[in-house]
C-alpha cells in the first residue's frame, strides 16, 4: 500500500513538473521573441544614428563651402575707389563655426560693389 501511494505521489509530482516545465518553456520562448524584437530595434537605431552622422558631415561640408565662398568674396580686390587708390583686400577671418560665413557677410559694411556715391 505504501509503495503504491509513493508511486502515485511520484507520478503526480512528475505531471506537475511537466506542466511547469511547459510554462517555463513558453515564457522562455516569449523572452526570446522580445530579445529578437529588441535586437531589430537596436539595428534600426544604429541605422538612424549612421544616417544622422552622414547628414551632419554633409551639413559641415556645406558650411565649409559657404564659408570659403564667402571668404573669396571678401578677399576680392575691387579697385573701385573714388580716390583712385585700390581697395585693400579684406583681412582674412578665421572660421569659427558653420554660421561664420553668415556672420562675416553681415559684418561686411561699406558701399555696395559697383554703386557710385555722390
Amino acid at each position: 500500500m505504501m509503495a503504491t501511494l509513493n508511486t502515485v505521489r511520484a507520478v503526480l509530482k512528475d505531471v506537475r513538473m511537466r506542466e511547469q516545465a511547459g510554462e517555463i518553456q513558453k515564457t522562455v520562448g516569449l523572452l526570446l521573441d522580445d530579445v529578437r524584437r529588441l535586437d531589430d530595434r537596436v539595428e534600426k537605431l544604429k541605422s538612424h544614428f549612421a544616417q544622422t552622422e552622414k547628414d551632419l558631415r554633409d551639413i559641415e561640408t556645406s558650411a565649409d563651402r559657404i564659408t570659403k565662398r564667402g571668404q573669396r568674396i571678401l578677399d576680392v580686390d575691387l579697385g573701385d575707389r573714388s580716390d583712385g587708390s585700390a581697395a585693400k583686400p579684406a583681412a582674412r577671418r578665421e572660421r569659427s563655426g558653420p554660421a561664420a560665413a553668415a556672420l562675416q557677410a553681415s559684418a561686411c559694411t561699406g558701399p555696395v560693389a559697383g554703386a557710385h556715391t555722390r
